[in-house]
C-alpha cells in the first residue's frame, strides 16, 4: 500500500467526502491506498500506563489494531 487516508471525524460528511476525493485521484495517479475511518469503531483513549513501552503493543484491544497493522505498511499518511 502506498497511502493511506485517515478520517478522523465520527460523521460522515465533508471531511470523509474530501478525503475520498483525495484518495480516488492518488488512485487515478497510480497509487495504492486505503480509507480508514474512526466513525463506527471502538477507540479507547490512551491510559499512560506505560504497557506499550514495555510490551511494544497497546493495553486496549480496540479497533485501532486495524489501523496499527496498516500504518507499517503505508509509504504516506
Amino acid at each position: 500500500m502506498d497511502i493511506i487516508g485517515i478520517c478522523g471525524s465520527p460523521r460522515k460528511q465533508a471531511t470523509e467526502y474530501v478525503l475520498k476525493k483525495a484518495l480516488n485521484t492518488l488512485e487515478d495517479e497510480g497509487y495504492e491506498t486505503e480509507f480508514f475511518t474512526v466513525r463506527g469503531k471502538d477507540l479507547s483513549p490512551c491510559k499512560h500506563c506505560d504497557y506499550c513501552l514495555k510490551k511494544k503493543e497497546c493495553i486496549n484491544k480496540d479497533d485501532m489494531y486495524t489501523l496499527y497493522d496498516l500504518l507499517p505498511k503505508a509509504k504516506g499518511i
